[in-house]
């Protein structure tokens, strides 16, 4: 499969610039999750582990210069609409929940915060560039008291030691339970009934 996507992905590209199309054509290649293929024991997809959650999340347009990688912000599907738009001039409308990563995506700084936001059928989560917390849903969508997991992404990228069943969690853990906290607060549909 990796393979097929990457002659048919090489193909398409290839037919862009033979045609000078490439120059007015933004290309994305993302996926709307990833799966677990037995890792941890599991399969499929449905929690906030990375196999499950991590996909690419590659954009390709002439105007944002030089191929680079971003090593500052995780991204979101939600950031993909006002992104392009953004990218094409477009106004956002304000009901968005993305964020305009397109300053990010031209080698530019942003005061976007450079976290996401995972959303499971069972509970929310908040995954940095070093960390994932995760807070399972008590009742209907609201987030509950303890997180079930959380994970030091930067020392654990397998997760295999969950602090979150340690009797003192380091620090980040606060902080990212608030920020977590605050955004269920202010998300319309998690109050919604």
């Amino acid at each position: 499969l990796t393979t097929w996507v990457d002659d048919t992905v090489g193909r398409m590209l290839d037919v862009l610039d033979r045609t000078g199309l490439s120059e007015d054509t933004i290309v994305v290649f993302t996926s709307d999750h990833g799966d677990n293929l037995g890792s941890q024991g599991l399969v499929q997809k449905g929690g906030p582990n990375e196999e499950a959650i991590r996909i690419p999340f590659i954009i390709r347009w002439p105007g944002l210069g030089a191929p680079q990688v971003n090593q500052t912000h995780v991204a979101s599907l939600v950031d993909l609409a006002p992104t392009l738009l953004s990218l094409l001039g477009a106004e956002i409308p304000r009901h968005f929940q993305g964020r305009d990563l397109a300053p990010l995506c031209c080698g530019e700084s942003s005061d976007v915060p450079p976290h996401a936001i995972v959303e499971t059928g069972a509970g929310a989560g908040i995954r940095t560039l070093n960390h994932m917390y995760y807070l399972p849903f008590d009742g209907h969508h609201e987030l509950a008291e303890a997180p079930t997991q959380f994970f030091d992404l930067a020392r654990d990228p397998y997760q295999m030691r969950n602090l979150a069943q340690e009797d003192s969690p380091p620090m980040p853990a606060r902080e990212l339970d608030d920020t977590l906290r605050r955004w269920s607060a202010e998300t319309p549909w998690m109050t919604a009934e």
